[in-house]
């Protein structure tokens, strides 16, 4: 049989590629990112078969992209090499998502009979509709109905009218469920890429770097079901019905999954994202780094916190915000949310209470603590045990869906609740099927106690489909069921491994106690380098004294301290000796030099061997133009009372020694004869 799985060519350059569309797995969000990494002309039009027969199949080469619900036989048409690629979503996800777009679709090949048959369950038990509910990834994975070969039997109004897709979706595979299921993970691993639409931002990840492609920031999904069924809606029969109809496909998904989160790994290692620094921990409990241990690995994350109380203090979100995430603050107390907006100038702070109904509420504020709570009872309780007084005072009050509208349809990777006795209305106020955080952490003790209190708003979380993880002593963690993979992430407590820094904060008394003994240990270390840092210099110093070497220069160093440390009395001997000897010599020097020059005879001979000592020739030079200055100063100042300007205007070009001493002369001369006068 001709399948397109035996033509993938995944190391092809030259192949074209083919986006193995499965109805609601996000493919109209995939198909608006491919349409900005391939121009317009580079995609093939058509999505649903009866369009694509329509194309003469030479004309089809020339595209460089096919996307749509062809499945398994999009080589019947197309002769081509292809790079397929697929996602797959959760199956009761899709399966409610289908429904759904039935249901809402008028166009839809189903609608009418969907709305004939009424109900859910009603829909789950057609033999016809089921089937496009039943295992339906795995069987589009492994279809084996010729799709050429029905469509020569109808005519052009019945494929108008979608019925070769009604035929392909709806017609039942005549093969056991194990079979189906080692067919599909046999043709997942001829995909050259799988992605999770769960997680759709690292799928357009892996696809880039699978296939080399620039991917656009695409922050939303599109058409995606205004209002989805929700499987904590539905009743005990179809629960039963659904999960019994998609058990290959769940098993399937989740080995698609583990494959999945193992490309991811691989990427990332091979690309390490750079973290500005080590993580530090500000949160009481280390509820922070629980949560950084299973999302450590998401790029921008987003949070909310409700119940936020200080920006740092016992902060849960700090960590993350310093790591790049940003998110949602809900806190009552007006002292509270000022500072967030102080210290988190780029987030929403709002400040207002949650609970079930919208309107005004009464909060019991006590100052300076995070123990604030509508609960009366709690506020006496805390001024009886602990001395805190109360403030009352009037709150806005939303419901956690009105209030976190913006984020509908938006991956959230925490929510965290710590509103002091009121988590059960605070639950009642959210829509589980508009805002699915990955992980929730709730409080779940009565404040100030050990003693437990979840047992009211629990079933509110696993109803939506999420799974109890973790209990730390404080709070409890759930993680949604479409993202089961990071319960693993919970399995042990905050150790050594985790490799965090306490950031001293933290109001609780073991994180105190901690910072503490760590402050006292850096301290006694400190000490003890330094001891041991002066112990060595001391025994590097015996070792000198008792060396070889210095024995041999003992004398040597008598010397030197004798002498002045560095022979400072060597050179004052030398310097005295110099000028001792200019002393002495100076005066029959200076007759030499007049002889010397009066007597041209004995110049004319010496001269030729004067030269021969520069220096004796220069300083010769400079003599006898010294002389010639004092003869010309005695000539026309000393016999002359009148000067003669005249005459300096003719000095020879002197020496700037010789100038200095021809300026000072000149000017005694003058004083000389002005005292005369």
């Amino acid at each position: 049989m001709n399948l397109v799985y035996t033509k993938f060519k995944c190391g092809n350059s030259d192949a074209a590629y083919y986006f193995f569309h499965i109805p609601k797995t996000a493919g109209t969000s995939l198909n608006n990112v491919l349409s900005a990494v391939f121009a317009e002309n580079e995609i093939c039009p058509p999505q649903l078969w009866h369009e694509l027969l329509r194309y003469d199949p030479k004309e089809l080469t020339k595209y460089k992209l096919f996307r749509g619900h062809f499945y398994a036989y999009l080589n019947v048409v197309v002769d081509l090499p292809l790079r397929g690629f697929v996602f797959l979503r959760d199956p009761i996800e899709r399966a409610l998502s289908h429904y759904g777009h039935v249901v809402r679709e008028p166009n839809h090949y189903l609608h009418l009979r969907a709305k004939e048959l009424g109900t859910f369950e009603a829909y789950l038990k057609d033999p016809v509709t089921r089937e496009t509910l039943r295992n339906f990834q795995a069987k589009a994975l492994v279809q084996f109905i010729n799709p050429i070969e029905i469509a020569s039997k109808l005519t052009t109004d019945e494929l108008n009218l979608f019925e070769l897709e009604r035929i392909l979706e709806t017609t039942p595979l005549d093969i056991s469920e194990q079979e189906l299921l080692e067919r599909g993970k046999f043709t997942l691993h001829k995909f050259c890429c799988v992605g999770i639409s769960e997680q759709f931002h690292d799928s357009l990840s892996l696809l880039g770097e699978t296939f080399g492609w620039t991917i656009p920031d695409i922050s939303d999904k599109l058409n995606t079901n205004p209002q989805p069924l929700g499987f904590g809606s539905l009743t005990e029969v179809e629960k039963s019905v659904l999960l019994e109809l998609n058990s290959v496909d769940i098993e399937l998904y989740h080995y698609a999954l583990k494959g999945f989160q193992e490309r991811i790994v691989q990427c990332k290692a091979a690309k390490p994202i750079a973290f500005p620094g080590p993580f530090t921990s500000y949160a009481q409990n280390f509820e922070d780094v629980m949560l950084w241990r299973a999302l450590k690995h998401v790029q921008n994350g987003v949070y909310v916190d409700v119940g936020a109380q200080h920006p740092v203090i016992d902060s849960v979100s700090k960590a993350f915000y310093e790591h790049g995430w940003r998110g949602v603050h809900i806190e009552p107390v007006p002292d509270y949310a000022r500072l967030l907006r102080q210290d988190r100038p780029d987030e929403l702070v709002l400040e207002i209470a949650l609970s079930d109904s919208e309107g005004m509420l009464d909060l019991n504020m006590i100052a300076k603590t995070g123990l604030s709570t509508t609960v009366d009872a709690y506020a006496q309780r805390h001024l009886i045990d602990q001395g805190f007084d109360s403030q009352r005072i009037q709150v806005q009050v939303l419901t956690l869906k009105s209030a976190l509208r913006s984020l509908e349809g938006k991956d959230v990777h925490w929510l965290k609740i710590d509103v002091e006795g009121l988590e059960e209305k605070v639950l009642k106020g959210w829509d589980s099927q508009a805002l699915r955080p990955w992980i929730m952490v709730v409080e779940a003790t009565i404040p100030g106690s050990t003693e437990v209190n979840f047992a009211g708003w629990e079933p509110i979380l696993t109803a939506a489909n999420y799974q109890f993880i973790y209990f730390d002593g404080l709070n409890r963690f759930y993680v949604a069921k479409e993202h089961i993979e990071l319960a693993e992430a919970f399995s042990c407590p905050p150790n050594v491994f985790d490799r965090v820094r306490l950031s001293g904060h933290a109001s609780s008394e073991f994180c105190r106690g901690l910072i503490e003994l760590q402050q006292k240990k850096e301290k006694e270390l400190a000490a003890a380098e330094a001891e041991a840092k002066a112990q060595q210099m001391h025994d590097q110093l015996i070792a000198v004294y008792q060396s070889r070497s210095w024995y041999i220069t003992k004398p040597l160093r008598a010397v030197t301290r004798l002498l002045g440390g560095d022979f400072l009395l060597i050179r004052q001997v030398t310097q005295a000796a110099k000028l001792l000897a200019k002393k002495t010599l100076r005066p029959p020097l200076a007759v030499f030099i007049k002889y010397f020059f009066d007597h041209k005879k004995i110049r004319a001979s010496l001269s030729p061997w004067i030269k021969r000592i520069p220096w004796l020739h220069q300083r010769l030079l400079k003599a006898e133009a010294n002389i010639r200055v004092v003869q010309h100063l005695v000539r026309n100042f000393v016999l002359s009372p009148q000067p003669n300007h005249r005459h300096e205007e003719g000095l020879p070009n002197l020496t700037p020694r010789a100038r200095r001493i021809y300026f000072d002369l000149k000017a005694a001369i003058d004083r000389r004869n002005k005292e005369n006068d």
